[in-house]
């Protein structure tokens, strides 16, 4: 249906997603500022919603998510919604960030967005917060930092 580096996204007519989109593609971000405008000439431009959905593997890390919407949006993992990125109603454009601990392996990644009216605007992040480390006991390399003086 859609590769791992890839959202499908679905676009339905009405504020609630459904089973059956109006307009369906692929992204590879979902980084969306349609204004005053429609996703899809099929779409209305007020009063439509959207999922996207990716599964993709994932190391086992901290991940920071963040959504930026005008109006609702929420976000789920497997299934489960995360509280933190519940912003399901009508809003300007607002964003909402929380940090969860995935475990290694495959994920489903799961965000839902509508457009009552107005402006319409959905972006959506994840990044890791793993730090990479100053050495690798792996590959048996060091790596080693000196300020420079004088």
């Amino acid at each position: 249906r859609v590769s791992s580096d890839l959202f499908q996204a679905d676009y339905f007519v009405g504020t609630t997603p459904g089973t059956t989109p109006a307009y369906s593609t692929c992204l590879s971000t979902i980084d969306q500022n349609w204004q005053w405008d429609a996703p899809a000439p099929t779409i209305p431009g007020d009063g439509f919603s959207a999922r996207y959905t990716i599964t993709k593997s994932f190391t086992a890390d901290s991940y920071r998510l963040t959504t930026t919407s005008d109006d609702g949006s929420r976000v789920y993992i497997d299934g489960q919604i995360l509280p933190e990125l519940n912003g399901w109603s009508d809003h300007g454009a607002q964003t909402l960030t929380t940090n969860t601990l995935l475990n290694a392996g495959s994920h489903q990644i799961t965000v839902e967005y509508y457009e009552n009216s107005g402006q319409a605007q959905m972006a959506f992040d994840i990044q890791s917060l793993n730090q990479a480390p100053l050495s690798d006991p792996v590959a048996g390399w060091t790596g080693e930092y000196w300020p420079i003086l004088g």
